[in-house]
């Protein structure tokens, strides 16, 4: 297995020729002349826009047919082009006019089903007694999720507790890097580890976006920093980091955050996750456990 110098993710290097599944980053044969590969650290990942070409797509689905790996992109059809079929003998206007009457027909009936969905959902909702939470990191709107959250006190977090598939010791939170000691350092700021061990070689994922621990430090939710892309990475030798990204090897050390100077306790977040055993392409998220955690200045 190889591992991704972008994002960190294990892939067969043979099998994509290099290319990571998860961010599409092309990675060099070990051994071959290196390229400039700086710009990749200030690329974000998450705002990737990167699709495949069609005939790849094609081909990749027809090869692999359900096999691990395959890869699955959204092409969009180009605006203008107008397509007529042989075996169909209307015009463009008179399927054009076909389709604005059902549109016409559907629109209503569409309405009346959403209301009562939606009426259906409160419901739902209210009688269950579900928690519905839309968390946010500084700057990103994640997924509205309805998440259960149970919390554990940091005496048990240091035991250890399981969080869906995983199982995580937490240790200590302390300050790696005060204010004006990084380049990427927010004004007012300062930067934090929590020490981190687990077991994520046991989770058998062939999906992405795997939640990864985060943090509440009274105002903001933070995700964790992918250390190698800051500035100053070079600040962090001799620490022992947690990656950002799901490993599928047991790890131990520091997850890396950017909270406000002033924050003395944060609130850890450990997503319940575990994957669907009929589809390892899919994970089941309807849970976090939330350990509150002092910070040693």
């Amino acid at each position: 297995m190889a591992r991704c110098k972008r994002c960190g993710s294990s892939f067969d290097y043979e099998k994509r020729d290099g290319v990571c599944p998860k961010c599409c980053f092309y990675n060099r044969p070990p051994g071959k002349d290196r390229a400039d590969d700086d710009w990749m650290k200030n690329y974000n990942i998450e705002d990737n826009s990167y699709e495949l070409p069609r005939s790849v797509v094609e081909q990749d689905m027809s090869s692999h047919n359900g096999k691990k790996g395959r890869i699955i992109t959204n092409q969009k059809e180009k605006s203008g082009n107008k397509r007529t079929s042989y075996y169909n003998k209307k015009t463009e206007r008179t399927r054009r006019n076909d389709r604005e009457k059902r549109e016409d027909h559907l629109v209503p009936v569409l309405k009346k089903t959403i209301l009562i969905l939606i009426f259906a959902a409160a419901i739902g909702i209210v009688a269950a007694g579900v928690v519905f939470g839309l968390r946010t990191e500084t700057g990103k709107t994640e997924e509205n999720y309805d998440i259960t959250v149970n919390t554990a006190l940091a005496e048990e977090a240091a035991e250890g507790i399981t969080a869906g598939e995983i199982t995580y010791k937490v240790g200590e939170v302390k300050v790696l890097f005060g204010e004006g000691q990084l380049q990427d350092l927010p004004e007012g700021e300062k930067c934090i580890g929590i020490w981190i061990e687990d077991d994520e070689s046991i989770v058998d994922y062939d999906g992405i976006n795997w939640e990864r621990p985060y943090i509440y430090d009274g105002h903001d939710y933070r995700g964790m920093l992918y250390v190698d892309g800051l500035k100053d990475a070079a600040k962090f030798e001799g620490l022992e980091i947690m990656s950002a990204y799901l490993s599928y090897y047991d790890q131990a050390g520091y997850a890396v955050f950017f909270v406000p100077a002033d924050v003395t306790t944060v609130t850890l977040s450990l997503p319940c996750q575990s994957v669907d055993p009929e589809n390892t392409k899919k994970k089941i998220y309807q849970k976090v456990m939330d350990v509150t955690l002092s910070i040693t200045e």
